[in-house]
């Protein structure tokens, strides 16, 4: 069965590579952890959509604290409940039905999704390329499909 896609969107406003250390933090567009020599990555772009011409894009981390942190990249489905908390759907059981009932409306990208490479050492001040492709094939119908790079 062929599937097609409108679009495939990577939300980054609340994406972030997440140091092992942290992995407890909640995703955000930068993850700055308090502490002596606290990591303070950046994401850019904050958000990418793919669609039938674009399947590629390359998302830049940096390291803008001053020690060297190894960062695990993943993709991750979140949905936004109505009081605005943005849950993993891995953990929406335990916000009631109100929640699940959100998520099962989340149409997940990550079985068209690779972001490579999957982990990462950044010294301080570094950078370093993750780059993200859409693997979808087109057909007749358009769908929407989302996903979260952690």
């Amino acid at each position: 069965m062929k599937l097609s896609f409108r679009s495939i969107a990577m939300l980054l406003p609340l994406v972030a590579a997440i140091p092992v250390h942290a992995q407890d933090v909640a995703p955000a567009a930068q993850v700055a952890l308090p502490a002596a020599g606290a990591a303070n990555i950046n994401i850019t772009p904050r958000r990418v959509i793919f669609d039938r011409s674009k399947r590629t894009e390359a998302v830049f981390v940096f390291n803008q604290g001053n020690t060297p942190v190894t960062v695990d990249v993943a993709l991750v489905d979140n949905a936004m409940l109505p009081s605005g908390e943005i849950v993993p759907i891995s953990r929406i059981a335990d916000h009631g039905p109100a929640a699940q009932a959100v998520a099962a409306k989340v149409r997940s990208a990550k079985p068209f999704v690779l972001a490579a490479p999957s982990r990462l050492t950044l010294p301080p001040g570094q950078g370093r390329t993750i780059r993200v492709r859409a693997t979808l094939a087109d057909s007749a119908t358009s769908d929407e499909f989302r996903t979260h790079l952690t």
